[in-house]
């Protein structure tokens, strides 16, 4: 494959490093999980600066995602 570039766009996501993508079909109502080592970014341009201008509301929903994931992650069982 050609080389795949991330560049983020909000903060915290953490998905310029995973390999690990989202189907949505809204006609039908489904939704999944796609893992491929394939989709994982073989580079990251990560740009603190894109980050000023978003609005308060998309910070805050990052952050609260962000937080999420660690809970889930502190409180998965093997």
């Amino acid at each position: 494959l050609p080389p795949h570039v991330a560049c983020p766009t909000t903060c915290g996501t953490g998905s310029e490093c995973t390999g690990i993508a989202v189907f949505d079909l809204l006609a039908t109502k489904v939704k999944t999980g796609i893992a491929s080592r394939r989709l994982r970014p073989s580079l990251a341009l990560v740009d603190p600066d894109t980050t000023r201008t978003l609005p308060s509301e998309v910070v805050a929903a990052s952050g609260f995602d962000v937080l999420c994931h660690a809970i889930e992650s502190y409180t998965a069982r093997p």
